[in-house]
């Protein structure tokens, strides 16, 4: 029985999209009119005796255009090349452009020919809600449009296929064909860059930790000489010093320092917790994407540290990863259902000694997040702790200070507003 109402709820939801599919996106303005006014003539001339002839006549005769209309349309819709170029990221409410090149392949004009995506994520708009319409593409013409949409919430988009459609030659329904391309655009926290961030941060020894291709700061500093060893790389040898001693020598260079910071976001959220924590989330990362545009500007080496339904971990700057993969893992972390400060903490503590300093996002607090600071602290590293609340009430700020210092608290209208420094 169960069974048998789903599938009569399941055919009437086809049924109903099918419907609304042909009226709002199939009839052109004229044929709704039309298949309007066919209705109410079909109801009338089975009540009304008087005038039946006339009025079954007009019912005929728009039967006839509107059975028609597809199979002429099918006859003389051209056949179009589409190559179409979208943006892979695009920001959390800003638009993006995609860029379409038609070219009419065959030997007939294509006349009104609307485009538009379609089965679109209720998260991603199109601001042409109807299409763009072209102008007349004659035989072997070419045109480049744009097709704006409008990415209403980060995440990670795919948009399926764009529907080609021409209400030529009856003008009263549109038919045509769709260009089936997945394509995929990830939409990224919104955010303002800082000016300024206020850490406190020192240069700390690597060694043989990461291995830069870049030359900034102290990484590459040339310091002496010695005799070659197995291992020793062959860019490193110096020829002249060879030359004079008649064996090899390599260049030494000064051990690498620099600054390193762990940025930890957490994304915990238990289960029926109110819409406003959600959006707490939403302001949280959208301040990582700032701290993280900041850092990426300066020189440090970023270890950006997520929990989701997977744990993210990703080193970033000077010459590593750049912002765009921070901003990547960003769009597409989601809410975590089960505390994870316990496969966080592995990753940083295994590090903890060439970490300079740690920024904390928390999204609240409870003994879990306390106890896992508290360890932080006690292990000497600098906390710079960020706590993101829209229940600002529920908090005891006092105390979080008491313990771990200064703790910014924001809620997400400020965070809305943006930040010159923080």
């Amino acid at each position: 029985m169960f069974n048998k109402n789903n599938k009569k709820r399941k055919f009437k939801s086809i049924i109903i999209a099918f419907l609304r599919e042909f009226y709002v996106y199939r009839l052109t303005y004229t044929g709704r009119y039309l298949f309007i006014m066919g209705l109410v003539f079909g109801l009338l001339s089975s009540v009304v005796f008087y005038g039946t002839f006339l009025l079954y006549s007009l019912v005929l005769f728009l039967m006839v255009v509107f059975i028609m209309s597809p199979f002429l349309e099918r006859i003389l819709r051209p056949r179009l090349d589409i190559t179409i170029t979208t943006p892979t990221r695009t920001s959390s409410g800003s638009s993006v452009a995609e860029e379409i090149i038609i070219k009419n392949i065959s030997n007939k004009n294509a006349y009104f020919t609307f485009f538009r995506e379609v089965k679109l994520h209720p998260m991603i708009v199109q601001e042409q809600d109807q299409g763009i319409m072209l102008p007349i593409l004659k035989k072997g013409g070419k045109i480049k449009f744009r097709l704006n949409l409008i990415a209403q919430k980060r995440g990670d988009y795919r948009l399926k296929s764009l529907r080609v459609d021409s209400p030529f030659p009856l003008g009263v329904m549109k038919w045509g064909y769709r260009y089936k391309k997945e394509r995929r655009i990830l939409v990224y926290p919104q955010f303002k860059p800082l000016i300024g961030f206020n850490i406190p941060v020192s240069r700390k020894l690597q060694p043989g930790g990461i291995a830069l291709a870049s030359n900034i700061g102290e990484s590459t500093e040339f310091v002496g000489t010695r005799e070659f060893r197995d291992g020793d790389s062959l860019r490193h040898i110096h020829w002249k010093s060879w030359a004079r001693l008649n064996k090899p020598i390599v260049k030494v260079f000064q051990e690498e320092y620099y600054c390193r910071l762990a940025l930890l976001i957490d994304t915990y959220i238990p289960d029926n917790s109110p819409d406003i924590d959600y959006e707490a989330m939403e302001s949280s990362l959208s301040l990582a994407a700032s701290i993280s545009d900041y850092l990426e500007r300066q020189e440090y080496i970023i270890d950006l540290i997520a929990a989701g339904p997977n744990i993210y971990y990703l080193q970033a700057g000077r010459a590593l990863a750049y912002l765009d993969q921070i901003l990547d893992i960003l769009a597409c972390l989601d809410v975590c259902r089960k505390k994870p400060y316990g496969e966080i903490e592995p990753l940083l503590m295994d590090d903890l000694s060439r970490i300079s300093a740690v920024v904390v996002l928390l999204l609240g607090w409870d003994e879990e997040r306390k106890e896992f600071l508290l360890r932080l602290k006690e292990m000497g590293v600098e906390m710079k702790v960020f706590l993101v609340s829209n229940r600002k009430e529920d908090i005891d700020i006092g105390y979080i200070e008491g313990v771990f210092g200064s703790v910014q608290v924001l809620d997400s209208e400020s965070i809305k507003r943006g930040f010159d420094y923080l």
